[in-house]
């Protein structure tokens, strides 16, 4: 009997998630790939960040990678504040805490050194491969990984976890701005954004989501003092977190309880808001059905909710607000 093969493609937390929880809850020993074609294992772009002021914008205390133990991120910290607090004097650590995601990132490089410590364990054997997936086609019963530099690899099943794709280039982006020094079409670029300081007394960012977020908290723990404008293409703003939790959080929703339409989620949600009458504590209740959840919607109701949700917009919750972090000590 051939044992059985996984491949993951994406080394980001997404990716980490499944490799933890796959390796974990294994009982059998199987063949595991991992695909990560950047320098970023395991923390993909967000929590490769530098910036102390970059936040979660979850609580620590419900940012645990692993399925079973939510709290497993604040566990791991309270387990080293005295090593960590050196690290970040300024930060408060606290489970109802929103953390830079520059520890998180710490936490996610520990949790990769236990899944390989475990997978040893286990006779799993994982093959980490630095390389890109190209394409995947259907092979008798099993998937055919066309791999950037490598040979195919034949697998029984693929995880997708390759994060968010870059954003769409604008309508108004040609060449030469695109060229321009002071025009920056990729906010992760910290080198760009430190070179612009020297010469800007005014910044200009399109979008109001979370990379607007962080622009501006990069801009502010660089000591910006000039003039920052967000634009918002859809008209809308960002809503930030309540300082403190609720003393009484709703419930955590089942998914059998929620509809399995677009429209009769957000119906559902709606009225929920509705009777009650903290709409974040809402949100919060949903955050362990959703993926569930999208895995039980066919389809095309899959394609109906992005259309429907692209169509309103989506009100971005970030967790901090000018000018203090909610988790930065005055």
């Amino acid at each position: 009997m051939s044992t059985t093969s996984i491949a993951i493609a994406g080394g980001g937390i997404s990716g980490l998630a499944v490799l933890a929880n796959l390796i974990f809850q294994a009982q059998t020993p199987f063949n595991l790939f991992l695909f990560e074609p950047s320098h970023r294992l395991p923390k993909g772009v967000a929590f490769s960040t530098d910036c102390e002021t970059h936040p979660l914008n979850v609580r620590a205390n419900a940012m645990g990678a692993l399925k079973e133990h939510p709290d497993d991120f604040w566990k791991w910290v309270e387990k080293r504040k005295e090593t960590l607090q050196p690290l970040f004097p300024k930060t408060i650590l606290h489970p109802d805490a929103f953390l830079p995601r520059k520890l998180y990132g710490l936490y996610l490089e520990d949790l990769y050194e236990r899944v390989q410590a475990v997978a040893e364990e286990k006779k799993i054997k994982l093959t980490v491969i630095l390389q890109k997936v190209l394409d995947a086609s259907e092979s008798n019963d099993q998937l055919l990984l066309q791999v950037a530099h490598e040979n195919p690899v034949t697998v029984d099943a693929l995880v997708l976890a390759c994060g968010v794709p870059p954003s769409k280039k604008l309508s108004f982006e040609t060449p030469q701005l695109l060229d321009h020094p002071h025009y920056i079409s990729d906010p992760w670029n910290s080198s760009a954004l430190d070179s612009m300081f020297l010469h800007s007394s005014k910044v200009l960012m399109i979008g109001a989501g979370l990379t607007m977020a962080d622009t501006v908290a990069s801009l502010v723990h660089q000591a910006f003092d000039g003039k920052m404008i967000c634009v918002s293409p859809r008209g809308t703003s960002s809503q930030p977190h309540l300082t403190a939790p609720p003393a009484h959080p709703l419930p955590q929703v089942k998914t059998k309880e929620l509809p399995l339409t677009a429209r009769g989620l957000f119906r559902t949600v709606r009225k929920k808001i509705v009777s009650h009458s903290e709409w974040r504590d809402v949100i919060d209740s949903l955050r362990r059905c959703t993926q569930p959840l999208w895995a039980a919607l066919p389809f095309p109701r899959k394609n109906n909710f992005y259309a429907i949700s692209s169509r309103y917009g989506i009100i971005i919750v970030i967790a901090w607000q000018l000018p203090v972090l909610i988790c930065w000590k005055n």
